[in-house]
């Protein structure tokens, strides 16, 4: 985990890096938060 003393400017560098290495790594995570299988709530 990033230290909660990290700059926010750092941090988005930090993802930006991240990014480049693994640049569907955000967009399975939105898949992942959007999956009815997580939200029970959804019919």
């Amino acid at each position: 985990m990033l230290k909660t003393l990290e700059t926010p400017a750092k941090i988005k560098i930090i993802i930006a890096n991240k990014n480049k290495r693994m640049p569907n790594f955000l967009s399975e995570l939105k898949k992942i938060n959007i999956s009815p299988s997580i939200n029970p709530n959804n019919p």
